[in-house]
C-alpha cells in the first residue's frame, strides 16, 4: 500500500478518533474521511482496535522523540523537570486522540495493549529516569 494512502488512513483516523472517541467512530467514516475504500482500511489494519492502537502507538511515539530531542543534560534537573512537565500538558492538548484515549478510552485501551506499549513506556520513563539521575548528582 502506497504511503500517502497510510497516512492519509492514521491521519483520518486520528481526527474522527480525537473528536469523537474509539467507540463512535466506524471504519465506514475513516474510509470516507481519508479518500479510500473500506477494503484498503483494512488493508492497513485489520481490525478497528488495530487502527487505533497504531494511531496512539505514533502519537505516542512522536511525543517520546520530542521530549528525548529537547532534553538537555547539562540544565539544572528542577528545570528539566519543569519544562519537560510544560511540554508534555501542550503536547497533551494538541492531541485529542491521546486526550481521548486518557480520559473516556483508558480502561478499553490500557487492559487491551499494556503489553504492546511496553517498548514506549520504557522509552518515555527514560527521561524522566535521566531528570532524577541528574538532580541526585546536582544535589536537588
Amino acid at each position: 500500500m502506497e504511503v500517502t494512502k497510510q497516512q492519509r488512513i492514521l491521519h483520518a483516523a486520528q481526527e474522527l478518533f480525537g473528536r469523537h472517541g474509539f467507540k463512535r467512530v466506524a471504519i465506514d467514516e475513516i474510509a470516507k474521511k481519508a479518500g479510500v475504500s473500506k477494503g484498503t482500511v483494512y488493508n492497513f489494519a485489520e481490525s478497528k482496535d488495530e487502527l487505533y492502537f497504531r494511531v496512539v502507538e505514533e502519537e505516542l511515539s512522536q511525543w517520546c522523540e520530542e521530549a528525548e530531542s529537547r532534553l538537555d543534560l547539562s540544565k539544572p534537573a528542577d528545570e528539566l523537570l519543569l519544562s519537560n512537565g510544560l511540554y508534555s500538558f501542550e503536547y497533551l492538548d494538541n492531541k485529542p486522540t491521546l486526550r481521548q484515549l486518557l480520559v473516556e478510552d483508558l480502561d478499553y485501551s490500557m487492559t487491551m495493549w499494556v503489553k504492546k506499549l511496553e517498548h514506549i513506556r520504557k522509552r518515555c520513563s527514560s527521561n524522566g529516569v535521566k531528570i532524577l539521575e541528574l538532580g541526585i548528582r546536582q544535589g536537588k
